[in-house]
């Protein structure tokens, strides 16, 4: 009877898809948006510069907007190349779409995760809606990177599922191994393909776990044009090797009733404090990781049910108690036990674990649907029994994506900064003061009174979109060079000046401890004309480009941190470069200037040798010459560069690409070749008609 609901399930995929995205389609055609949090803060602006990037088919390497500079690519966290994302790229840049674009790819994700375990289409929509509509994964709308490894991670368990069962069911492995390291999110790269194994191992067997190993094994070669710089990046940067546990954003366990219980923690998103969540759950936040974890009380019980006929399902309801220890990190123990172990060791905010957990759920589930729809009562009885099962999922869960999603006015992520009038290559600014998270105002909520501010005073990184320079910067993988200088104290300010910091942008002061923050970063400065509420102050600075007037040399970062501190004590304009002994100096003049996004042009002149100063961050990476001759950039002032100039008129190009990413690119290059070549082998050998096994898998599928 369940066969009969027609073989291939594609009217199952389509309304399961459909199910998927109404909750957010409905925000959208009631003129609000989906972006808001991170998405808001981080993505959206800057996912404009990377299509403008991918529609002139080059990679969006460098980011010069925020922090004097940092990379873009490397960091991994904008899924710049992940298929969805790059698909999409050439269609439109919106956010909200990639978002829907997410929501849709999880559903069919997850159906075709379902199907290769051998659930009916009925069954497999249950279990696709059960997931994509599940409190975390519609949370992540406020969070891109994690919203698309949740929705690359079934599509793992599908393809190493189809590796266990088709002679080439490993390339749907290695496809799907791949796109979810595209994804950016660490944290589902270690847990999906842990889960997709283990169900491979349940079903296949040790051959059926090789199998599938050997494809992500080379889905993972695939990706290495992103891996391998993100890698090497990653030890630039405060997350990487010998940095700190975190404590915050595990799964509370307080909140574990809100599997069943939507809402309990946050109430529908307004926000950014939610007291229930700060009395309850806490962990010192104001606001829990994802606003949601809702799976709902009918998945669970069909979960159950699914474990009492099928023994897959016991083996992913096991998987489900194994990501729930996960997910409640120092809570339960996890993080403390993990902390040695590579990849598991380095991840923070345990709670994404909650989305490998509510798939193994949800697939669970999928045997309990089928379970049901064989009964002896609804066997009997042909029509609407396998429609009104999934639709009772999207029932239950639909509503409750109320307590997941915020519907967000999207005037506010059009708000700017004033103009402002600065030297080429433009005004760097900051903002000293940050904005309450509890409190709505002007018509906005609090949520979008927020954003609404972080645009109009130039906060990172927001200021991507207007095109104007921060000196601060906000993303998971800020530099440890960016990082003492956030940790610099009362020299903060200082610094700022010597970073070529333009202006000051700041709300008026509501409190002494605003007002005493301001006047640390104003003093000496000149107050401007502002719009309505913006203060405005331009800053004496060191120009973007100059000749360093003094100049001492220190052989480590550490030891330039020093020195620079007892220069910056004795108030002199001393430069700090990280050389074996200080370069010669002279007055010059820096005559052009042109800055791109991966590219720095100059032209300056000095009657002797010099050191000339560029107000731009010093990373592995950036590359130099000089009339066409190569040069040596330095570390300088901890945070940018440095380039000894040659006596006479020179124009400097300073040039970046990626460290690792002419490797990845190579090792990519040589899987792809190894899978095509793999492929077409096994295909002659075993020639196929319309019942090919890569065909099945597909239909499956």
């Amino acid at each position: 009877m369940i066969e009969s609901q027609g073989q291939r399930g594609w009217g199952w995929l389509v309304a399961a898809v459909i199910g998927a995205v109404a909750p957010a389609a409905c925000v959208l055609a009631s003129g609000h948006t989906l972006i808001w949090r991170d998405s808001a803060q981080l993505y959206a602006p800057l996912r404009p510069v990377v299509v403008q990037a991918l529609r002139s088919l080059r990679l969006p390497t460098w980011n010069p907007w925020e922090g004097t500079g940092q990379p873009l690519f490397a960091q991994g966290l904008h899924s710049v190349i992940h298929p969805v994302a790059l698909a999409l790229a050439f269609v439109t840049s919106s956010t909200d779409a990639l978002l829907v674009a997410f929501l849709a790819t999880a559903s069919v994700g997850a159906f075709s995760a379902a199907r290769t375990l051998g659930n009916s289409p009925p069954a497999a929509a249950a279990a696709a809606l059960g997931f994509s509509l599940s409190g975390f994964v519609q949370a992540m709308c406020a969070n891109q990177v994690f919203l698309a490894g949740a929705a690359t991670g079934p599509w793992v368990i599908a393809g190493m599922q189809a590796a266990t069962r088709h002679r080439r069911g490993w390339i749907l492995a290695a496809l799907a191994a791949c796109a979810l390291a595209l994804s950016g999110d660490a944290g589902a790269l270690a847990a999906y393909p842990l889960a997709g194994v283990t169900l491979a191992f349940a079903t296949g067997g040790r051959r059926g776990a090789f199998r599938s190993v050997a494809g992500g094994a080379l889905g993972i070669a695939l990706a290495a044009v992103q891996l391998l710089p993100s890698w090497m990046y990653l030890a630039q940067t405060w997350r990487g090797p010998g940095a700190g546990e975190s404590r915050i954003w595990s799964l509370a366990p307080s909140r574990l009733i809100e599997l069943a219980v939507p809402g309990m923690f946050v109430g529908v998103p307004s926000s950014y404090v939610a007291p229930v969540w700060v009395r309850l759950g806490g962990d010192g936040t104001s606001f829990p990781f994802a606003s949601s974890v809702y799976v709902g009380a009918l998945v669970l019980l069909l979960a159950v049910s699914g474990a009492k006929s099928d023994r897959r399902a016991r083996w992913l309801l096991g998987l489900a108690a194994l990501f729930l220890w996960l997910a409640l990190g120092h809570h339960a123990g996890s993080q403390q036990l993990l902390r040695l172990i590579p990849v598991w060791g380095s991840l923070r905010y345990w709670e994404k674990m909650t989305g490998p957990l509510t798939l193994c759920i949800a697939l669970a589930a999928g045997f309990g649907a089928d379970a049901l729809l064989r009964c002896s009562v609804l066997a009997t009885r042909r029509g609407p029994w396998p429609a009104v099962v999934a639709g009772a999922v999207f029932l239950q869960s639909a509503p409750a994506t109320v307590f997941a999603l915020h519907a967000g006015n999207p005037v506010v992520l059009a708000a700017r900064p004033p103009a402002l009038d600065a030297p080429e290559p433009g005004p760097r600014v900051v903002s000293p003061l940050g904005f309450e998270g509890a409190v709505g105002r002007d018509g906005f909520d609090a949520i979008d009174y927020l954003q609404w501010n972080e645009g109009r005073f130039a906060r990172p990184s927001t200021n991507v979109a207007a095109r104007m320079d921060s000196l601060a910067a906000y993303t998971g993988l800020t530099s440890l060079r960016w990082e003492m200088v956030l940790a610099s104290g009362p020299w903060f300010w200082t610094l700022a000046r010597r970073f070529g910091t333009t202006h000051v942008l700041s709300p008026i002061p509501s409190n002494a401890r605003e007002q005493s923050a301001l006047q640390a970063a104003t003093w000496g400065a000149k107050r401007e004309e502002g719009p309505a509420g913006v203060l405005v102050w331009s800053l004496p600075h060191r120009p973007w480009a100059s000749f360093a007037p003094a100049v001492r040399a220190a052989a480590t970062r550490e030891e330039a941190a020093d020195v620079l501190g007892e220069e910056l004590a004795a108030g002199r304009p001393t430069v700090v470069v990280e050389a074996p002994e200080a370069p010669p100096l002279s007055a010059g003049q820096v005559l052009s200037v042109r800055r791109g996004a991966e590219q720095v042009e100059t032209e300056a002149e000095s009657a002797r040798d010099g050191l000339l100063i560029i107000n731009d961050a010093w990373s592995p990476g950036w590359e130099a010459s000089i009339d066409g001759r190569p040069a040596r950039i330095l570390p300088a002032d901890v945070l940018v560069r440095a380039v000894p100039w040659p006596a006479g008129r020179h124009r400097l190009i300073l040039r970046y690409w990626p460290p690792g990413l002419t490797v990845g690119l190579l090792i990519s290059a040589l899987a792809a070749v190894f899978l095509i070549t793999a492929g077409l082998r096994r295909s002659a050998v075993s020639p196929a008609c319309s019942s090919s096994p890569s065909r099945s898998a597909l239909r499956e599928a």
